[in-house]
């Protein structure tokens, strides 16, 4: 069962500084590093939020260590990297070491689906975990009909 056939009465968010975002919804990110084990429930759906900051560091990262065919995703002017809600994503769970080249510990929320949209969904971010209001949630799922379901080995 996807997040759209799902009875979602409260759809988590979590803000992430631009361009992580976007690798987690193109690029195939599984895993968000955390200094802090995710209080969410395995199976549940996050709203992956993009956040005003851009992380000239993190565009260095990614280009050196995973080295994407897709540069121009790392472009801060390229659509999706735009605030607001790019992917849902699944939580699967808390992992304190990987074999992923995107972990870097000391926790990592790993995800195990996600569904990319086509274009950012815009509604206010927050720090940390935090509950989206119950009109961004149904415009976030609006956005989440009709688009492909993907694991995360699928890029």
């Amino acid at each position: 069962m996807n997040i759209v056939e799902q009875k979602i009465v409260k759809l988590r968010a979590i803000t992430l500084w631009r361009p992580w975002p976007v690798a987690v919804a193109l690029m195939g990110k599984p895993i968000e590093n955390r200094t802090w084990d995710a209080w969410l429930r395995q199976g549940e759906w996050v709203a992956v939020h993009a956040g005003k900051k851009w992380d000239a560091n993190g565009v260095r990262w990614i280009e050196r260590v995973i080295r994407p065919t897709d540069r121009s995703l790392l472009d801060p002017q390229h659509p999706m990297n735009a605030p607001g809600v790019v992917a849902v994503a699944r939580f699967k769970g808390c992992v304190t070491a990987s074999d992923s080249p995107w972990f870097t510990g000391p926790v990592g929320w790993q995800f195990d689906r996600r569904i990319p949209f086509s274009q950012p969904v815009d509604c206010p971010g927050r720090q940390g975990i935090w509950t989206m209001s119950e009109v961004d949630r149904d415009r976030v799922l609006r956005a989440a009909q009709h688009r492909p379901l993907l694991d995360f080995a699928d890029r």
